[in-house]
């Protein structure tokens, strides 16, 4: 198969995960929805249409929902407050709904866009957060200032920029927030969208196409949340990754704050990489639909069932599977 062949394999891979995902959207937003307190359903009401399936950030109607599942785990683990809760459930929601239209997902990588699209989210929480009478004005100020820094944890690389090095240099909200936000980028949806549209391709002049085999983005994925492979071996993970991925992708390690954070991340990894022995990696790699759309069809039957119950699919399997040592 030429490179060409299997690029556009690899986007018609994208556009038929797209409209599969849309088939379950709805139902699955409803069933996280029913999760919620009555102002955290307020909250939900206002932010969830300002995502559109149509837009090229096809997979957010999906993805803020299942972010909720985890994050709701979490801060119930971590013993947060309800009002604590409500705010970080806040910037959950509003964070990305600030992002303009763009026709593939590598697209929304660029530094401009992501600067661009924390202003307008904190503007369209602005817009609305008279209407949350739960919100002291010093909450809306609180939430406001992590929508409009969220994603300061990618410009590290610029000291004076806002930079965000680590939870300890977070205030208390958003700090939280990224753990919710994080917990998202390993999970099913997200995994195999950045790795079709980015990882998997060809490489180019575009420094987003590596041209990655599963294993390869499996190990680049687990440096980013574990430090080591001694702490990835505490989470009884069984990837380990070589010297030169952990050498090379060690600077992009994301700051995290809650140990049930690393239980949950653990938890979609642990998913990722069992599929990966199962060969969905290949298929997705190849571009190969067919062999990947009835497990695709059941993960999301499977989301939907464990959503009922207040977890997600992964951490639903996979939770007594992760021990801390």
């Amino acid at each position: 198969m030429t490179n060409e062949t299997r690029l556009q394999r690899l986007m018609g891979f994208e556009r038929n995960l797209a409209h599969l995902v849309e088939e379950y959207t709805r139902e699955f937003q409803g069933v996280v929805r029913s999760l919620l307190s009555s102002d955290e359903q307020q909250v939900y009401d206002i932010a969830m249409p300002l995502y559109s399936q149509a837009s090229g950030r096809w997979y957010d109607p999906w993805g803020i929902p299942d972010s909720i599942s985890d994050f709701l785990t979490i801060l119930e683990k971590e013993g947060q407050s309800e009002h604590e809760r409500l705010k970080a459930l806040t910037v959950l929601l509003f964070h990305d709904c600030g992002y303009p239209r763009r026709d593939e997902s590598k697209d929304y990588r660029t530094r401009e866009l992501r600067e661009l699209h924390m202003r307008v989210g904190a503007a369209k929480f602005g817009q609305t957060a008279l209407g949350f009478q739960k919100f002291s004005r010093a909450d809306i100020s609180e939430i406001f200032d992590a929508i409009i820094r969220h994603d300061d944890k990618f410009f590290a690389d610029k000291p004076g920029n806002g930079s965000l090095a680590g939870p300890q240099n977070a205030a208390d909200l958003l700090s939280a927030f990224i753990d919710g936000d994080n917990i998202f980028i390993p999970s099913f949806i997200s995994a195999y969208k950045d790795y079709v549209s980015r990882s998997a391709r060809p490489m180019s002049d575009d420094a987003e196409c590596r041209d990655l085999c599963g294993s390869e983005f499996l190990q680049m994925r687990q440096v980013y949340f574990f430090a080591s492979e001694e702490e990835s071996r505490s989470y009884g993970l069984k990837l380990h990754p070589s010297s030169a991925i952990a050498q090379k992708h060690r600077k992009c390690l994301l700051p995290i704050r809650f140990k049930a954070t690393k239980q949950v991340l653990a938890a979609h990894m642990y998913a990722r990489i069992e599929e990966h022995d199962q060969g969905l990696f290949n298929a997705a790699y190849e571009g190969d639909w067919v062999s990947f759309s009835s497990f695709a069809e059941d993960y999301l039957n499977g989301s939907i069932a464990a959503a009922k119950k207040g977890e997600s699919y992964d951490w639903s399997r996979y939770k007594n599977k992760i021990q801390i040592k």
